[in-house]
This record gives C-alpha cells, sequence and structure tokens, in this order.
C-alpha cells in the first residue's frame, strides 16, 4: 500500500485519534485513545494494510521489540530472514537469546548495520573491533550478550552479521523498530 493510501486508510479508523476537543476521560464507550487507556483491559484497534502471507519473507531489526516481532513470526513458521539459523551457533552469556546481540538502539546504528551490509563501497571498520587483550576481541556495534572470542570468530559473527543483513533485499516486509530517543 503506498504511504498516502495508508495514512489516509489510518485517519478514517474510528479509533485513529488520541483525543478531541470536548471528550470526556471517562466515557466508557469512547473510542478515542486516551479514554480507551482507562478501561481495565487497553485493546488497541489496529485495521492493517497489507496481510502477512505464509510464502512472504520477511526481515525484522532494530531494539528488542524487533527481536519479539521475529520470535512471534517464527513461531507462526513464517520465513524470517533476519532470525538467521547461523546465529544458533554463537555462544551467549547468561542464556541469553541468541538473536539478542543484534539488537539495535539507534537510527545511526540500524544505518550503520544495513550500510555494511548493503552498500558495496562502505566497509565494516575493523579497527573498530575493541582488543581486550589475551587475544579476546569485542565488536561494539553489537549488543554484549554472546560470550566474548577471538579475533577469527568475532570477524566471522560480524561476515553471519552482514550476510543476514544483506537478506533485506529478498525479503517482502520489514520491520524496523528502535526505542523512543529523548
Amino acid at each position: 500500500m503506498k504511504v498516502g493510501k495508508q495514512v489516509r486508510h489510518n485517519f478514517k479508523a474510528s479509533c485513529s485519534r488520541w483525543h478531541r476537543k470536548g471528550a470526556l476521560p471517562d466515557q466508557g464507550d469512547g473510542t478515542l485513545a486516551f479514554q480507551r487507556l482507562r478501561q481495565q483491559l487497553f485493546t488497541p484497534i489496529i485495521t492493517p494494510g497489507f496481510k502477512l502471507k505464509r510464502e512472504d519473507k520477511l526481515f525484522a531489526i532494530g531494539s528488542c521489540f524487533a527481536r519479539g516481532i521475529e520470535a512471534a513470526l517464527v513461531g507462526k513458521k513464517m520465513e524470517v530472514l533476519s532470525a538467521a539459523k547461523e546465529f544458533d551457533s554463537f555462544r551467549t552469556r547468561n542464556n541469553e537469546t541468541n538473536l539478542g546481540f543484534t539488537n539495535k538502539y539507534n537510527t545511526f546504528s540500524i544505518y550503520n548495520e544495513l550500510r555494511w551490509a548493503l552498500d558495496p563501497a562502505a566497509e565494516f571498520p575493523r579497527e573498530s573491533l575493541v582488543d581486550i587483550g589475551n587475544g579476546i576481541f569485542y565488536d561494539p556495534h553489537t549488543n554484549p550478550t554472546l560470550e566474548v572470542v577471538g579475533l577469527e570468530e568475532t570477524l566471522r559473527r560480524r561476515s553471519i552479521t552482514s550476510q543476514s543483513s544483506r537478506s533485506l533485499r529478498v525479503s517482502h516486509h520489514q520491520f524496523c523498530s528502535k526505542p523512543f530517543e529523548s
């Protein structure tokens, strides 16, 4: 659906507004979001402009919310390219999910990840890897949920991460989440 058409679709929805002049907060049957938040169970009312099909290829990037979307879609037997099986070989600390290391917490980190994967002229800055000592390296462009390892394994992880990000090219739907920035 084209963006303009989607915006018009959203504005026509009966529950698409947060507040309207003169609306009372305690109106039990109110359709405004600030009224529905006062109900015992808040139920978002969403009319999507598209439907996912079983054969769709999906890609998610961003914060832990993106990992939740991935998990839900994988649970529905959807093909989620960003939840690459190759990540299963990565050893985590504290029994974290293997995909947690892919979390990106700001727009710039999402941009960098996609730029390094999709732009042939952009190379991952190898000099950004942190030498912790004793042959152990850390990639500061990942979430610190993985066990720290040697340079060769750190570079292998980076390569797999880039391969996964490149799968965005063949995906049918993309989901991007990031936390609110102040």
